[in-house]
Protein backbone atom coordinates (compact mmCIF):
# COMPACT_ATOMS: atom_id res chain seq x y z
CA UNK A 1 0.00 0.00 0.00
CA UNK A 2 1.77 3.26 -1.20
CA UNK A 3 2.51 5.65 1.27
CA UNK A 4 1.18 3.94 4.12
CA UNK A 5 3.65 1.86 6.90
CA UNK A 6 2.12 -1.11 9.00
CA UNK A 7 2.65 -2.22 12.58
CA UNK A 8 1.64 -5.58 14.47
CA UNK A 9 -1.00 -5.11 17.25
CA UNK A 10 -1.53 -8.38 19.55
CA UNK A 11 0.88 -10.86 20.80
CA UNK A 12 4.01 -12.78 19.03
CA UNK A 13 2.00 -15.95 18.22
CA UNK A 14 -1.70 -16.78 17.33
CA UNK A 15 -4.36 -13.23 18.14
CA UNK A 16 -1.25 -10.85 17.09
CA UNK A 17 -2.69 -9.28 13.20
CA UNK A 18 -1.06 -6.73 10.98
CA UNK A 19 -2.57 -3.70 10.14
CA UNK A 20 -2.17 -0.35 8.14
CA UNK A 21 -0.44 2.17 10.78
CA UNK A 22 -3.67 4.37 10.06
CA UNK A 23 -5.34 3.92 13.80
CA UNK A 24 -6.71 6.71 15.67
CA UNK A 25 -7.58 6.65 19.17
CA UNK A 26 -11.24 7.36 19.97
CA UNK A 27 -11.94 4.59 16.69
CA UNK A 28 -14.41 1.74 18.32
CA UNK A 29 -13.05 -1.80 17.65
CA UNK A 30 -15.94 -4.41 16.64
CA UNK A 31 -14.08 -7.82 17.76
CA UNK A 32 -15.68 -11.38 17.07
CA UNK A 33 -13.95 -14.48 18.58
CA UNK A 34 -12.47 -13.95 21.85
CA UNK A 35 -10.87 -17.08 22.54
CA UNK A 36 -7.76 -17.82 24.49
CA UNK A 37 -6.33 -15.36 23.68
CA UNK A 38 -7.38 -11.42 23.58
CA UNK A 39 -3.89 -10.05 23.54
CA UNK A 40 -5.40 -7.77 20.00
CA UNK A 41 -8.21 -6.81 21.70
CA UNK A 42 -6.14 -5.79 24.84
CA UNK A 43 -3.45 -3.96 22.57
CA UNK A 44 -6.02 -1.94 21.25
CA UNK A 45 -7.65 -0.71 24.38
CA UNK A 46 -4.14 0.41 25.39
CA UNK A 47 -3.82 2.68 22.42
CA UNK A 48 -7.08 4.47 23.24
CA UNK A 49 -9.69 2.39 21.25
CA UNK A 50 -13.30 1.36 22.50
CA UNK A 51 -13.08 -2.03 22.18
CA UNK A 52 -16.60 -4.29 22.01
CA UNK A 53 -15.93 -8.14 22.47
CA UNK A 54 -18.34 -10.57 21.10
CA UNK A 55 -18.15 -14.82 21.90
CA UNK A 56 -20.59 -17.00 22.73
CA UNK A 57 -18.64 -19.43 23.61
CA UNK A 58 -16.60 -18.21 26.45
CA UNK A 59 -17.21 -16.97 29.75
CA UNK A 60 -15.13 -14.08 29.27
CA UNK A 61 -11.37 -13.19 27.99
CA UNK A 62 -8.55 -14.85 29.17
CA UNK A 63 -6.43 -13.01 31.83
CA UNK A 64 -9.59 -10.90 32.45
CA UNK A 65 -10.90 -7.95 30.73
CA UNK A 66 -8.99 -5.30 29.08
CA UNK A 67 -9.51 -1.61 30.27
CA UNK A 68 -11.78 0.20 28.35
CA UNK A 69 -13.34 -3.03 26.69
CA UNK A 70 -16.88 -4.68 26.81
CA UNK A 71 -17.57 -8.30 26.33
CA UNK A 72 -21.05 -9.93 25.60
CA UNK A 73 -21.34 -13.23 25.75
CA UNK A 74 -22.72 -13.47 21.70
CA UNK A 75 -21.74 -14.60 18.62
CA UNK A 76 -22.18 -13.07 14.83
CA UNK A 77 -24.56 -14.42 12.10
CA UNK A 78 -26.11 -13.26 9.09
CA UNK A 79 -29.77 -12.98 10.97
CA UNK A 80 -30.30 -13.12 14.42
CA UNK A 81 -30.63 -16.14 16.50
CA UNK A 82 -31.33 -15.24 19.88
CA UNK A 83 -31.72 -19.09 20.80
CA UNK A 84 -28.10 -19.43 20.35
CA UNK A 85 -26.88 -16.14 21.63
CA UNK A 86 -26.32 -14.96 18.20
CA UNK A 87 -26.85 -11.44 16.44
CA UNK A 88 -25.73 -9.63 13.36
CA UNK A 89 -23.12 -6.69 13.49
CA UNK A 90 -25.60 -4.49 12.02
CA UNK A 91 -27.33 -4.93 15.65
CA UNK A 92 -24.51 -5.06 17.32
CA UNK A 93 -22.99 -1.36 16.04
CA UNK A 94 -26.74 -0.52 16.24
CA UNK A 95 -27.07 -1.21 19.91
CA UNK A 96 -23.20 0.34 20.76
CA UNK A 97 -24.47 3.99 18.81
CA UNK A 98 -21.66 3.34 15.82
CA UNK A 99 -24.31 2.66 12.72
CA UNK A 100 -23.21 5.72 10.61
CA UNK A 101 -19.73 5.89 11.42
CA UNK A 102 -17.29 5.34 9.09
CA UNK A 103 -14.13 5.01 11.28
CA UNK A 104 -14.64 1.48 12.48
CA UNK A 105 -12.61 -1.46 12.93
CA UNK A 106 -13.44 -5.01 12.50
CA UNK A 107 -12.07 -8.22 13.75
CA UNK A 108 -13.11 -11.61 13.19
CA UNK A 109 -11.49 -14.83 13.98
CA UNK A 110 -14.65 -17.03 14.20
CA UNK A 111 -14.10 -20.39 12.77
CA UNK A 112 -15.87 -20.52 9.42
CA UNK A 113 -18.71 -18.52 10.87
CA UNK A 114 -16.79 -15.58 8.67
CA UNK A 115 -18.20 -16.29 5.36
CA UNK A 116 -21.91 -16.42 5.74
CA UNK A 117 -21.75 -13.45 7.56
CA UNK A 118 -19.68 -11.38 5.32
CA UNK A 119 -21.39 -12.82 2.01
CA UNK A 120 -24.56 -10.74 3.22
CA UNK A 121 -23.59 -7.89 5.01
CA UNK A 122 -25.18 -4.63 3.69
CA UNK A 123 -23.09 -1.99 2.23
CA UNK A 124 -23.89 0.26 4.72
CA UNK A 125 -22.49 -1.68 7.27
CA UNK A 126 -19.58 -2.89 5.18
CA UNK A 127 -18.82 1.26 4.77
CA UNK A 128 -18.81 1.46 8.05
CA UNK A 129 -15.56 0.19 8.77
CA UNK A 130 -11.80 1.90 7.62
CA UNK A 131 -10.25 -1.47 8.25
CA UNK A 132 -11.21 -5.41 8.59
CA UNK A 133 -9.17 -7.68 10.03
CA UNK A 134 -10.20 -11.37 9.35
CA UNK A 135 -9.02 -15.43 9.79
CA UNK A 136 -10.41 -17.13 6.94
CA UNK A 137 -10.99 -21.04 6.96
CA UNK A 138 -11.97 -23.73 5.07
CA UNK A 139 -10.08 -22.89 1.70
CA UNK A 140 -8.60 -26.70 1.50
CA UNK A 141 -12.62 -27.65 1.26
CA UNK A 142 -13.21 -25.60 -1.67
CA UNK A 143 -13.50 -28.18 -3.77
CA UNK A 144 -17.07 -28.75 -1.83
CA UNK A 145 -19.41 -26.37 -4.25
CA UNK A 146 -21.51 -25.01 -1.36
CA UNK A 147 -18.94 -23.72 0.10
CA UNK A 148 -17.19 -22.54 -2.88
CA UNK A 149 -20.30 -20.50 -3.41
CA UNK A 150 -20.45 -19.15 -0.47
CA UNK A 151 -16.65 -18.06 -0.41
CA UNK A 152 -16.84 -16.97 -3.53
CA UNK A 153 -19.81 -14.38 -2.49
CA UNK A 154 -18.15 -13.03 1.06
CA UNK A 155 -15.30 -11.94 -1.24
CA UNK A 156 -16.91 -10.71 -4.21
CA UNK A 157 -18.59 -8.46 -1.34
CA UNK A 158 -15.43 -7.50 0.23
CA UNK A 159 -13.72 -6.91 -3.13
CA UNK A 160 -15.98 -4.51 -4.36
CA UNK A 161 -15.36 -1.96 -1.14
CA UNK A 162 -12.17 -3.12 -0.37
CA UNK A 163 -8.64 -3.58 -1.08
CA UNK A 164 -6.31 -6.38 0.84
CA UNK A 165 -3.38 -4.85 1.93
CA UNK A 166 -1.69 -7.79 4.10
CA UNK A 167 -1.77 -11.35 4.31
CA UNK A 168 -0.47 -14.19 6.49
CA UNK A 169 -0.98 -17.94 6.71
CA UNK A 170 -1.79 -19.60 9.79
CA UNK A 171 0.95 -22.02 10.55
CA UNK A 172 -1.34 -24.40 12.71
CA UNK A 173 -3.52 -25.06 9.88
CA UNK A 174 -0.09 -25.82 7.31
CA UNK A 175 -0.57 -26.24 3.48
CA UNK A 176 -3.29 -28.18 2.14
CA UNK A 177 -5.19 -29.18 -1.53
CA UNK A 178 -8.28 -27.76 -2.81
CA UNK A 179 -8.19 -30.27 -6.10
CA UNK A 180 -5.02 -30.57 -6.43
CA UNK A 181 -4.57 -26.39 -5.89
CA UNK A 182 -2.02 -25.97 -3.11
CA UNK A 183 -3.88 -23.61 -0.66
CA UNK A 184 -3.52 -22.20 2.66
CA UNK A 185 -5.99 -23.85 5.24
CA UNK A 186 -6.63 -20.75 7.70
CA UNK A 187 -5.56 -17.16 5.95
CA UNK A 188 -5.24 -13.99 8.15
CA UNK A 189 -6.43 -11.13 5.76
CA UNK A 190 -6.15 -7.09 6.27
CA UNK A 191 -9.04 -5.21 4.21
CA UNK A 192 -8.37 -1.25 3.93
CA UNK A 193 -11.85 0.38 2.58
CA UNK A 194 -10.59 1.47 -0.80
CA UNK A 195 -11.91 4.99 -0.85
CA UNK A 196 -8.81 5.59 1.99
CA UNK A 197 -5.86 4.30 0.29
CA UNK A 198 -3.88 4.40 -3.29
CA UNK A 199 -4.02 0.91 -4.75
CA UNK A 200 -0.62 -0.20 -6.31
CA UNK A 201 0.59 -3.45 -7.28
CA UNK A 202 1.62 -5.79 -4.70
CA UNK A 203 5.55 -6.47 -4.83
CA UNK A 204 5.80 -8.09 -0.65
CA UNK A 205 6.98 -11.40 -0.01
CA UNK A 206 4.83 -13.08 2.75
CA UNK A 207 5.69 -13.33 5.38
CA UNK A 208 7.21 -9.93 6.74
CA UNK A 209 9.24 -8.95 9.55
CA UNK A 210 6.03 -8.20 11.18
CA UNK A 211 4.44 -11.29 10.68
CA UNK A 212 5.00 -14.36 13.31
CA UNK A 213 3.89 -17.92 13.57
CA UNK A 214 0.94 -18.73 15.02
CA UNK A 215 2.49 -21.97 15.96
CA UNK A 216 5.16 -21.46 18.26
CA UNK A 217 8.09 -23.26 17.49
CA UNK A 218 6.91 -23.95 14.18
CA UNK A 219 8.76 -22.02 10.96
CA UNK A 220 5.76 -19.42 9.73
CA UNK A 221 4.55 -20.55 6.09
CA UNK A 222 5.88 -18.72 3.31
CA UNK A 223 3.29 -18.00 0.65
CA UNK A 224 5.04 -18.82 -2.32
CA UNK A 225 2.07 -20.17 -3.77
CA UNK A 226 -0.41 -18.76 -6.39
CA UNK A 227 -1.99 -15.92 -6.47
CA UNK A 228 0.87 -14.83 -3.58
CA UNK A 229 3.90 -15.53 -5.32
CA UNK A 230 2.93 -17.14 -8.81
CA UNK A 231 6.24 -16.61 -10.09
CA UNK A 232 7.41 -19.60 -8.20
CA UNK A 233 5.76 -22.23 -10.21
CA UNK A 234 6.56 -23.11 -13.73
CA UNK A 235 4.74 -21.15 -16.23
CA UNK A 236 2.49 -24.16 -17.46
CA UNK A 237 1.55 -24.39 -14.12
CA UNK A 238 0.78 -21.08 -13.68
CA UNK A 239 -1.77 -21.46 -16.39
CA UNK A 240 -3.01 -24.65 -15.49
CA UNK A 241 -4.40 -23.25 -11.75
CA UNK A 242 -5.57 -19.95 -13.22
CA UNK A 243 -7.61 -22.17 -15.70
CA UNK A 244 -8.97 -24.34 -12.96
CA UNK A 245 -9.94 -21.14 -10.87
CA UNK A 246 -11.18 -19.41 -14.04
CA UNK A 247 -13.64 -22.32 -13.92
CA UNK A 248 -14.40 -22.29 -10.75
CA UNK A 249 -15.58 -18.94 -11.06
CA UNK A 250 -17.65 -19.33 -14.01
CA UNK A 251 -19.47 -21.91 -12.44
CA UNK A 252 -23.55 -20.48 -11.69
CA UNK A 253 -24.76 -19.70 -8.52
CA UNK A 254 -26.28 -22.58 -6.82
CA UNK A 255 -30.33 -21.13 -5.86
CA UNK A 256 -29.43 -21.59 -2.29
CA UNK A 257 -26.16 -19.70 -2.65
CA UNK A 258 -26.55 -15.82 -1.30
Amino acid sequence: MAGVGKLRIGGEADGGYVMLDRLRPGQPVFSYGVGPDSSFDADMAARGHPVFMFDHTVEGPAGGLPPGATFTREGVAPAPAPERSLDTIEAHLGRHGCLGRRDLILKMDVEGAEWPVLATLPDTVLDAFEQIVVEMHGFHALGDAGLRALVRAALSRLAGRFTVVHVHGNAHGGIGLAEGVPVVRALEVTYARTDLVERTRSRTVFPTPLDRSNKPGTPDLALTMYPFLPMAAPLQEVAALGRRLDAWRAEPESPGAP
